[in-house]
């Protein structure tokens, strides 16, 4: 009977094998109270620091199934480009490396079979045989995410260096000036840098991690499976400060008399507080032995974009629980008005991430499609001075993502409202049943 059932075992793939291995962690109980537990110690710190800033109420995301394994698949992306620019992908990686590009492109209505014809070329071809001007053209320069450029951009600069193209050194000089360091640094935009070679230079120097890559299901693990915003709403007037560059800034916002350029000043004093803020803690020992956490290399991230996001960005695992990793965003107001609704750093203007309500219709199926595109909210709130994590409904979670789609003075939100509490309640008596 064994060798009957080891014959018929259905091998998983490597992405359900980890997507599988990270929906059971979601669920993992003592996960949520460490990170729920982290939560509440960053809040009181950031008030303990800045006890005259106000703050949005902070609020906390768990990602949902959609958004796990879309994050998965960019991950693999990553982790088979890095192989192949170090010379170790095997025949069975780029396979997959060109089946999960060729996703992404059908993700843009707009592009042709021939953008992923090109990508087949730069993979199995020699580099002599292509076009590369025309690939650049007509690929890079594209909608695609900018994780998909950076892979393509890296395996094309690698295919470069290893050929013995008469005009290479033009070529790779070509390349760093359009999508290099040297761009982001002409710009003064970082996002321009889509080669990223000090991440390359760094794999090349640190066998940890290149072992990393070969880790396969540890590498493939998102994260920032949950993660916290929080986000600046005001810094007053009278705010003091050690930091001598906000300082200067404050005392700039506040002799300003144009309200426009008083309005920029307010954006920079909150960018730079951010940063602050994220440097302390991830400095303060004490802090984070309070969080029973530790910060995860090369983490720390001072996000800015030309769609106007401008942010910083920090992950953390709890001690002695690798696994049990979070992220922290800091960000001001304006950014966050950005990043919501039609705003220029909207999530959903990213490729891949469109945010459809499934087809209402009275069922377990509708609830089922809706908690798999769902994140779950939670606010970390203070009430008689004890701060506590609050998880919010399967209805606020609804009208925390689908904003722009459902608006409650309409007859789609009564139906979907009626949906969701028919089943809540059905879920409380099953409950109470069991009990």
């Amino acid at each position: 009977m064994s060798n009957i059932r080891e014959e018929y075992k259905i091998q998983k793939s490597t992405i359900q094998e980890s997507y599988d291995r990270q929906m059971i962690l979601k669920l993992n109980k003592e996960y949520e109270q460490n990170v729920n537990d982290a939560y509440i110690a960053i809040v009181e710190y950031f008030k303990q620091l800045y006890p005259q800033i106000q703050i949005k109420t902070p609020k906390a995301r768990e990602k949902s199934p959609k958004s796990i394994y879309g994050k998965i698949k960019n991950l693999q992306i990553e982790r088979i480009s890095k192989l192949f620019v170090l010379g170790e992908i095997q025949d069975t990686e780029k396979e997959e490396l060109f089946e999960l590009l060729k996703e992404r492109v059908e993700e843009r209505q707009e592009l042709t079979n021939d953008v992923t014809k090109q990508i087949k070329q730069l993979l199995y071809e020699n580099i002599e045989d292509i076009n590369i001007n025309q690939f650049l053209e007509n690929v890079v320069e594209t909608r695609l995410s900018s994780s998909t450029k950076t892979a393509l951009l890296r395996i094309l600069k690698y295919k470069v260096e290893e050929s013995n193209l008469k005009d290479k050194l033009i070529i790779l000089q070509q390349l760093e000036k359009q999508y290099g360091e040297t761009k982001a640094l002409q710009t003064g935009i970082p996002e321009y840098n889509l080669l990223k070679n000090e991440s390359i230079q760094r794999l090349k120097q640190d066998e940890e991690k290149r072992n990393e890559l070969k880790d396969t299901q540890e590498f493939l693990r998102a994260k920032d499976l949950r993660g916290m915003e929080i986000i600046i709403d005001n810094i007053p007037e009278d705010f003091q400060t050690d930091n001598l560059i906000l300082k200067k800034l404050v005392e700039q916002r506040n002799q300003e008399t144009d309200n426009a350029k008083k309005q920029k000043y307010d954006k920079e004093c909150m960018i730079e507080l951010s940063k602050e803020f994220v440097d302390k803690l991830s400095e303060n020992t004490n802090i984070l032995n309070k969080m029973n956490a530790d910060v995860i290399k090369y983490s720390k991230k001072h996000k800015n974009k030309t769609n106007g996001y401008i942010a910083d960005h920090i992950k953390f695992y709890i001690k002695e629980r690798k696994e049990q990793s979070f992220e922290l965003q800091v960000k001001s107001v304006y950014v966050q008005e950005l990043a919501t609704g039609e705003g220029s750093a909207a999530h959903t203007k990213r490729p891949g991430k469109n945010r459809v309500l499934p087809a209402i219709t009275y069922g377990i199926n509708f609830i089922k499609e809706l908690q798999y595109v769902l994140p779950k909210f939670s606010y970390i709130i203070e009430k008689n001075g004890v701060t506590t994590v609050r998880k919010c409904t399967l209805l606020e979670n609804t009208m925390n993502f689908f904003q722009k789609q459902l608006n409650p003075e309409t007859k789609e939100y009564e139906e979907v409202e009626n949906i969701i509490l028919q089943y809540e309640n059905a879920e409380n008596v099953m409950s109470q049943a069991r009990d």
